[in-house]
């Protein structure tokens, strides 16, 4: 992450600011604690930039390191997000296959879809979760396998340029196993 000069003076107000976020979670988290709402805890993790948001927002990459991988992509690549999002897609989903993971293929070009997307929309919408809904390998009637991916409404919070990144980063990945 690049360093941001600042003055004294802004860095207190910067901790300021943190300190009394880290105050409200607390109190949000005490409130929820008492089991009136429908979860007993907040719900909105905080993230100091937009790997962290990455991360935190898809379930299936907490316990990997992608949003230290996202960060060295924005390095390698001048903060391109689409190729980020290309080159992260790529990488989570061959974790996901031959780590401890052992995802069959069309669950980790699932997931492969998913982070992509969520560098495309920062890690702020609902789109990588709920707008993609699955992804799973086919047979065609000539005996062909191939790559169907579903969406659902909310994949429309993307915009059209997320949209059309979350079939690319599919294609991309369906090449990768050769599917039709």
């Amino acid at each position: 992450m690049t360093e941001v000069i600042m003055s004294e003076a802004q860095k207190i107000y910067f901790q300021n600011l943190q300190n009394g976020v880290a105050e409200a979670y607390k109190v949000a988290e005490t409130c929820r604690k008492q089991g009136l709402d429908s979860r007993n805890y907040v719900e909105i993790p905080q993230a100091e930039d937009m790997a962290s948001r990455v991360q935190q927002l898809l379930n299936f990459l907490q316990h990997r390191n992608t949003a230290e991988q996202i960060r060295d992509l924005n390095k390698q690549f001048d903060g391109n997000r689409e190729l980020v999002a290309i080159e992260i897609s790529k990488i989570v989903c061959w974790e996901s296959i031959v780590d401890e993971y052992n995802l069959e293929i069309g669950l980790a070009i699932y997931h492969g879809v998913c982070a992509g997307l969520a560098v495309i929309t920062e890690g702020i919408l609902v789109a990588p979760l709920e707008g993609v809904v699955d992804c799973h390998i086919i047979t065609n009637s000539n005996k062909t396998k191939a790559l169907a991916i579903n969406f659902a409404g909310p994949i429309r919070s993307a915009g059209g340029t997320g949209q059309a990144i979350s079939v690319l980063l599919a294609d991309y990945l369906r090449r990768d196993f050769n599917l039709e």
